[in-house]
């Protein structure tokens, strides 16, 4: 008997809607933010690493590439504090180099490490500090106004 499925097929199809790729992305960065909060690291880490490939899928589409760089910064960051949270004594310099090679082609001449310096200071900075400053961007984004750069 042959088994059938529609997965695949139903997973083409999504990728081929970039703007539901978007949702998705905005859906799991949701999801990991309420998971930090609960200071639920493990699954925070999940969702994040999620949304930064759904992200970094968005990057390789002319239609979501634009607005695809700020949330794949912005997941890069917060799932380098989710894991930091998660296992104190990770080593992140892997994925800031994976960070900076995916987006050196999108910023050049720009060199990469001046894009990725709040990122490299999340990974590398004393966790006290870090925790202060990811609180204050929630904190500014709750009460919608920007934060400071």
């Amino acid at each position: 008997m042959e088994k059938t499925t529609t997965a695949p097929a139903a997973s083409q199809a999504y990728w081929q809607q970039p703007m539901d790729a978007g949702m998705l992305g905005c859906r799991l960065q949701t999801k990991a933010r309420k998971h930090l909060q609960a200071q639920q690291w493990g699954l925070a880490v999940k969702d994040y690493a999620t949304a930064l490939e759904v992200a970094d899928t968005m990057l390789q589409d002319p239609i979501t590439q634009k607005f695809a760089i700020e949330r794949y910064l912005r997941a890069a960051l917060e799932l380098t504090y989710a894991m930091r949270k998660y296992k104190p004594h990770t080593d992140l310099s892997e994925l800031i180099e994976t960070v900076k090679q995916r987006l050196q082609p999108l910023f050049a001449p720009l060199p990469a490490e001046v894009v990725i310096a709040p990122l490299i200071d999340v990974a590398f900075s004393p966790i006290n500090d870090v925790d202060d400053w990811i609180n204050m961007l929630f904190s500014y984004e709750t009460s919608g106004q920007s934060a400071p750069h």
